[in-house]
Order: structure tokens, then sequence, then C-alpha cells
């Protein structure tokens, strides 16, 4: 069972790697239980340009992550969760220190000196990052992912294994399809009603809005999510992700948007990945 730590900072050659002793491994493990603070950021790694960018952790052991992503004193844990902060770079300093040996001195130099000079990923991303970006990918590649996430669930940016239901993550499930109950329920959840979408959300939020079907005895439910490329994004049940309306036009307002029979516009919720409970 091995740990292999990737540098990444090349572009045409292959980035260097060597493996972790058991000594590191239990080091790197004392390290990530820190309590640190949870961010909606992305590690550098998830940035294209040229230069160090971070570092990447492929693990087949059980007491560490399985893929790890670091680099401008943000760390990723998994792919389909929030990141956790690390201002002093501790992960990234010790993962270069690791790398004595496997790679040239002046190469440890040059990523020190990256260390001190580049930006923070909060300070590059402008906190871009805080609105989910339009990756309908991770919604829909796998089918397993896809049939067991909703609209709740994807406006929340919330991977789960069924379909969250607000209200349920806080213990007291919505009773009635209206605006007000399903509203009053997430907000249990931790959402937070707000009037409008008015430039950006506090930091580590994104805005929803909340849609209802008010007609007839099958009524429902619908949440529309705001993404870093200012347009709105949806997942219908076990349907696929889509920044598209009911006309197939990009979903610029949700308000005036084609929504079909969910003609109920319920208004607009900042969330907190790192803090709703969804269930």
């Amino acid at each position: 069972m091995v740990a292999i730590v990737t540098l990444d900072i090349f572009s045409g050659r292959p980035n260097p790697g060597w493996e972790l002793t058991q000594h590191q491994i239990a080091a790197l493990r004392d390290e990530l239980s820190r309590e640190r603070d949870g961010t909606l950021l992305k590690p550098t790694t998830a940035l294209s340009r040229l230069g160090y960018i971070g570092f990447h952790v492929e693990s087949s052991r059980e007491d560490l992550p399985q893929h790890l992503s670091v680099g401008g004193g943000v760390i990723e844990l998994a792919r389909h969760a929030p990141s956790l902060f690390d201002p002093e770079r501790r992960i990234e300093q010790f993962l270069l220190e690791t790398a004595t040996g496997a790679i040239s001195s002046e190469l440890q130099d040059r990523v020190a000196r990256a260390f001190r000079s580049e930006l923070s990923a909060e300070s590059l991303n402008g906190r871009i990052m805080a609105a989910p970006p339009y990756n309908p990918g991770k919604w829909n590649t796998d089918p397993i992912v896809q049939r067991n996430n909703n609209c709740y669930n994807y406006g929340c940016d919330k991977v789960l294994r069924g379909f969250a239901q607000p209200g349920r993550g806080s213990g007291q499930m919505f009773s009635v399809f209206s605006c007000g109950d399903v509203g009053n329920a997430s907000t249990r959840d931790g959402l937070r009603s707000v009037a409008g979408v008015n430039g950006n959300p506090p930091a580590n939020c994104h805005y929803v809005a909340l849609v209802i079907d008010p007609i007839g005895p099958d009524l429902d439910y619908h949440w529309y999510r705001f993404d870093s490329n200012g347009r709105w994004s949806h997942k219908r049940g076990i349907t696929a992700a889509t920044d598209k309306d009911n006309s197939n036009q990009v979903i610029l307002n949700p308000e005036t948007a084609d929504r079909g029979e969910y003609t109920g516009f319920c208004g607009y919720y900042e969330v907190n990945a790192t803090t709703v409970r969804l269930a």
C-alpha cells in the first residue's frame, strides 16, 4: 500500500513524482488531522497557468485520502467535497520536504520561491469558486451519481447517495408543497433567504432559487443554482444537469426562464456548502 506524490509544475515534460515512506505517511496523516476552516475555493491545481501550481497525492491506503490535491494554501481531500484552508501552507511545505533526493535542489528552490511570491488561491480566483463552476460532468458522467441526486442536492452542490429533501437534514422536513413551507425547511438546513442576487454572496456561499409547481394534486418543487460563469443551471430529478430551460435556452434569469408548469417563483437563498445539512 503506497502513497505517490506528484509535483505539478511542468507543461511539456512529465511531472516528477516520488513515493512516501511509512514515516512520512504517518506525518502527513497527522498534518491532515489538524482542525481547519472549510472553503469552496479550489487549490491552484485547478488553474490553467504555467509553473508551480501544487501537489497531488494518490494513495491506496485507508488512512489517507485516495486523491489529495493541495496548492495556494487550499487542500482538496475529495473531488466532490468542500476544500480546507491551509493559510500557513503546512501541507505544501511538508510535501516539498519529502521531495529531497527525488528532485533537484534547484527545482526545490524554485518551488520554495513560488511559495513566497505567488498569490493565494483566494486572490487568484477572486472568490469565483464560491459560486460552483458549471461542471455537468460531475453529475452526469457517473450514472449512479446522476440517478441518486436531485435538484436540491445539485443546488447545494452536495453529491449524496439519495434525493435530499428540504428540512430532512435538520430533522424537520417540509409538510406542504408551498413556497413558505419548502423555503422554511431549507432555512432549517442552513440556507438563508435573500432579497435577490446582488453582487457576490458572502465568502463560501452561492445563490440558489426556489420554484414550485402549484397546480393539481401532484405538486412539486425545484431549485436552480447560480454558477461561477454568471449563468444558472439545474438538475431535474434523475436526469442530467443542464444550463438550459424548457425552451432549450441558456438560463440567465430563473424568474424569466421557461419553467413549464413550475410557475410559482418563491425567491432566492444563499447556500454555504461547507455547513449546509442535507439528508
